[in-house]
């Protein structure tokens, strides 16, 4: 959840994610952003699920929206889930990695 302090207008949301399956680390399957005027009640206001790749196994799933204006967003990363058979990690819940958050 992030808190701008204030009502702040946006319309991209990207997070830098890592695609690494030896290591079971999986894409999530989608980032989803919610938006807030009181930090309570939220509302979906869209999702993504396109990574474009940056450098070696790193890259950005974004959300395009039209244009929010919210005190708070909530971003969310769903995990890929079980890995599937014949995949590193078969059988094991994948792990998500993010080490940005963007909000434009």
């Amino acid at each position: 959840t992030i808190d701008f302090g204030k009502v702040e207008s946006f319309s991209t949301v990207r997070v830098h994610t890592i695609d690494q399956n030896g290591s079971w680390i999986y894409l999530p399957k989608y980032v989803e952003v919610l938006v807030s005027n009181d930090g309570i009640k939220y509302t979906s206001a869209g999702r993504g699920s396109e990574y474009v790749k940056d450098i070696l196994t790193l890259g950005w799933m974004s959300v395009n929206l039209p244009v929010q204006k919210a005190r708070f967003i909530k971003v969310i990363a769903k995990n890929h889930g079980l890995i599937g058979d014949g995949m590193p990690g078969a059988g094991n819940k994948a792990m998500v990695f993010a080490d940005e958050i963007q909000v434009n």
